[in-house]
């Protein structure tokens, strides 16, 4: 998880790949000083995701805005941090479970080219 340091407060961007939109959306959360700040939607979307967060220090509020790049992917997506519409810092960050997307989608695919040798054996099978 990739951390970040601002004027002593820590930054970081957790992420993970949402399974129940087939591991194809993420979800990216910013944590300032260990407190979830900011937390892109409930959608499938998350590849391509601006995420508003604030944060209080010494009584002045911070207002920061983490936005993805793309290409992003559950494997490796890039982002950009920005406080006071300011740019920080920018970053990369692997969703927690990056294997379980990859996973899904080489079983899948295996499924799907092993159709027609299936359709032929059982045509072989019934003849």
């Amino acid at each position: 998880m990739p951390v970040h340091v601002w004027k002593n407060h820590r930054i970081e961007v957790t992420s993970k790949s949402e399974p129940k939109h087939l591991w194809l959306s993420l979800t990216i959360e910013v944590y300032v000083d260990g407190e979830l700040k900011g937390k892109s939607l409930d959608r499938l979307k998350g590849l391509s995701e601006t995420i508003p967060f604030s944060f209080r220090s010494d009584d002045l509020e911070y207002k920061g805005l983490l936005t993805s790049l793309v290409p992003a992917s559950a494997l490796l997506t890039r982002y950009s941090i920005s406080i006071d519409g300011v740019e920080i810092e920018k970053g990369r960050v692997r969703a927690n479970n990056w294997l379980d997307c990859y996973v899904f989608i080489g079983s899948v695919s295996l499924l799907i080219l092993s159709i027609p040798k299936l359709l032929f054996l059982l045509k072989q099978l019934f003849a």
